[in-house]
């Protein structure tokens, strides 16, 4: 899959991982996709940091996607903050969270 469809996102050059636990998935998960350093033929920049650590990161990010973190910040005002403030004005997050219903997927473009 990695290399698959590079087409799929002609315009992205690098994408960028967050996750307090990265390095840990990345050295333990046999079969981890961006272990090399790339995702579907495109540069993968790998940060072992929460959003909440991001505090000082403006306006850099077309598109951001979170899944699965909102459960495990120490602040959800804190974590969609530093969200807000990372995505470039105009800019998508795609963002899921697990509820004890069911799985909810929102797409929302910030203006």
């Amino acid at each position: 899959m990695q290399n698959s469809r590079p087409d799929l996102f002609p315009t992205v050059t690098t994408l960028t991982l967050l996750d307090p636990n990265l390095f840990n998935y990345v050295r333990t998960v046999q079969g981890n996709t961006y272990k090399d350093g790339k995702l579907l033929g495109k540069r993968v920049l790998m940060l072992g940091l929460s959003t909440e650590d991001y505090s000082n990161v403006k306006n850099t990010y077309d598109t951001l996607t979170v899944i699965n973190v909102a459960e495990h910040t120490q602040s959800i005002f804190q974590h969609l903050e530093n969200i807000y403030y990372m995505l470039k004005p105009g800019g998508q997050l795609i963002f899921h969270f697990k509820s004890e219903a069911h799985f909810t997927w929102f797409i929302l473009k910030w203006i």
